[in-house]
């Protein structure tokens, strides 16, 4: 384990995704030795069922090692609780006079999302041949907009249907076509003032992309793939629901059954929550969603807040949630900066106690 960690250190990250494995491994080297016998010997089975892609992943194993060394560095030590003995909580924390329990817990995020980006993408490869049909034969811009009644599913017969439907609509004269699996209208827009009028292809910006389907739909949680030639022409297929997400709702039910099944009551508590496949963005937008249909809760703080207010949960001190984020190189170093969102029970004992104060309870670059 030891040699793994310093074949890492010698490995220069060029993306987010290869600074979080080379943490990890840093990470895991650095536990490894401080293990039981019996904790090495479970985390082992655990890393290999993980690399086994088809009995699991190593993303929870990742996130509890991300936390603990987390922790590590605010000066606490760090006990893996559920490897060494399988019980109650992930790891105990101590420093000093103060201890807390720890939970991990790796949230999908497509949870409550009517589109979830696997079979989004599964579906774009079925009209990709329709998209570069449009994109050929116009000297503009073209947008299909496809609208699903509810959700996307993984049904052979779903995808086909909305492919049948995609080219019906671009062979119809009024470039709109509608089925029981989905309605597809044809659009034209100019190049010029558009993300597609001076960017190279690999330069695109994303946000301008989806800022513009905006401004063309009114919509701004969509799903979309283009091809373009710049200031000269382009192709995009758009994917929306007709139906709205209801991923606070679903995030509310993941956070009861994690509180509800981890940690002794008998300290403080902390659950740390990897939201994956969700960028900082994202997670900022998702922190400003409104939900009314849990007591109008605005945003995932006031969502979580109005949670950890039941006396149920009065033992859980706050609840951390951290997406992905990018790489920063300075003078040759490399680091992370990622955006977490920590919001605290203000009711608990300890609340206002800073030695606990383990995440920032605003939100901070970490």
């Amino acid at each position: 384990m030891t040699k793994l960690g310093e074949k890492a250190r010698s490995f220069s990250p060029s993306n987010y995704a290869e600074y979080e494995l080379l943490a990890f491994l840093g990470g895991i080297a650095r536990i490894y030795p401080r293990l039981s016998g019996k904790a090495q010997r479970r985390i082992r089975g655990m890393l290999a069922s993980g690399l086994d892609s088809n009995r699991g992943n190593l993303l929870s194993i990742q996130h509890e090692v991300t936390t603990a060394v987390h922790l590590r560095r605010q000066g606490f030590n760090v006990i893996f609780n559920d490897l060494e003995s399988g019980g109650d909580f992930d790891f105990l924390a101590r420093k000093g006079r103060i201890e807390a329990e720890g939970g991990c817990k790796m949230i999908s995020g497509d949870l409550g999302r009517k589109i979830h980006l696997r079979r989004s993408r599964e579906l774009f490869k079925k009209v990709e041949d329709s998209m570069h049909a449009a994109y050929k034969e116009s000297d503009r811009g073209t947008l299909i907009r496809i609208t699903i009644p509810d959700r996307l599913g993984a049904s052979v017969e779903q995808h086909q249907g909305i492919k049948q439907t995609v080219l019906a609509a671009l062979l119809n004269d009024d470039d709109a076509a509608r089925s029981p699996f989905c309605e597809v209208r044809v659009t034209r827009f100019e190049i010029a003032d558009s993300p597609f009028e001076h960017a190279r292809t690999g330069e695109l910006d994303k946000s301008r992309v989806s800022e513009f389907l905006e401004l063309l739909t009114g919509q701004n949680q969509t799903h979309s793939v283009c091809i373009f030639s710049p200031g000269n022409r382009a192709a995009i297929v758009m994917l929306e629901s007709q139906k709205k997400d209801e991923m606070l709702l679903s995030f509310r039910s993941v956070l009861k059954d994690s509180v509800s099944n981890q940690f002794t009551k008998r300290r403080p508590a902390l659950l740390a929550v990897q939201i994956h496949d969700l960028s900082e963005d994202q997670l900022r937008e998702l922190a400003g969603l409104d939900s009314r249909e849990w007591e109008s809760a605005t945003g995932l703080q006031a969502l979580t807040s109005r949670f950890l207010q039941s006396p149920n949960r009065s033992h859980v001190l706050g609840i951390a949630y951290r997406a992905h984020g990018k790489l920063l190189t300075q003078e040759g170093t490399t680091t992370a900066d990622s955006v977490a969102y920590f919001i605290k029970n203000r009711d608990h004992p300890v609340a206002s106690d800073p030695e606990y104060s383990v995440f920032s309870a605003t939100p901070k670059k970490t």
